[in-house]
């Protein structure tokens, strides 16, 4: 007959066979060896374990520690189609979950009911680039709470750029500005574009009446519009007025004379035009 001495009212140490024994409800059971711990079926820690939940545990928290460096919690799943992720439930209602859901493709989804689900946040495995309804789904989504995308919105890096448009909607950077021999131009996502001309010299010496006029002298735009511009100029030099004639809608240039009281060699006057570039 086994003789126990009672460590507790579940668990026993049995003299004769010299090991532990446990109370099963029914009998005195021992142990599992080491060995026998290596394949269990499930287990349950305070709670019923089953064999969707093979080790389920019911505490107020539960720590992974280290061993004296790093420690990894490993999901892995059996192919790319497969889910291998967290599941968070409130009232073992599905809420979030996140993880690799169907792909390789990282993503959170959230749920308002536990069976409506929807990605708000999808990373590519790829590249790496984002996705989701939480991030702006093109240029003109501006639904509040989305992310903005690098691509769709602006910052730093292409406020100053080449301008850009689609369809009319703007697909580049905010202000662009150069310069060709023809003078200087800016431009802007809105489609508004101002090109102002260098220093243009004429000689008002050609008689007419009482007045003297300069000969005509074309002026290519430095940027091209889409239609005929507002054409205006001032005088740098002792010219008294400045007469100018726009190109036609389309045409990237445009005529201007000077005259005055008197002829003058070398008068100087600049031009400005404003009007779209789309």
């Amino acid at each position: 007959m086994a003789v126990f001495c009672t460590i507790c009212w579940l668990v026993g140490f049995d003299q004769s066979i010299g090991d532990y024994l446990y109370f099963n409800g029914i009998g005195w059971d021992e142990l599992p060896k080491d060995t026998e711990l290596a394949n269990l079926q499930n287990v349950g820690i305070n709670t019923t374990a089953d064999v969707i939940n093979r080790f389920s545990i019911s505490a107020s928290a539960t720590l992974f520690s280290h061993e004296g460096a790093g420690h990894q919690i490993k999901v892995n799943k059996a192919g790319v189609s497969d889910t291998a992720s967290l599941l968070f439930q409130s009232n073992w209602s599905g809420c979030a979950e996140m993880g690799l859901n169907g792909s390789n493709n990282w993503s959170l989804k959230i749920s308002p009911d536990g069976s409506t689900w929807q990605d708000a946040l999808s990373f590519d495995a790829a590249s790496g680039a984002v996705s989701g309804v939480s991030v702006q789904s093109g240029p003109t989504d501006t639904t509040e709470g989305r992310l903005m995308r690098a691509d769709y919105g602006y910052g730093p890096g292409n406020v100053v750029g080449t301008v850009a448009q689609v369809g009319g909607v703007p697909a580049g950077a905010v202000i662009e500005s150069g310069s060709t021999v023809d003078g200087n131009y800016t431009k802007f996502a809105d489609g508004s574009l101002i090109c102002t001309s260098m220093v243009i010299s004429l000689d008002v010496n050609v008689s007419a009446g009482a007045l003297f006029k300069s000969t005509l002298q074309t002026w290519t735009y430095p940027s091209v519009f889409i239609t005929a511009p507002t054409v205006g100029g001032g005088n740098v030099s002792d010219v008294e007025n400045l007469w100018i004639t726009a190109g036609q809608a389309g045409v990237a240039d445009c005529s201007a004379v000077a005259f005055g009281h008197a002829s003058a060699t070398g008068a100087s006057f600049t031009l400005m035009a404003i009007g779209r570039w789309f």
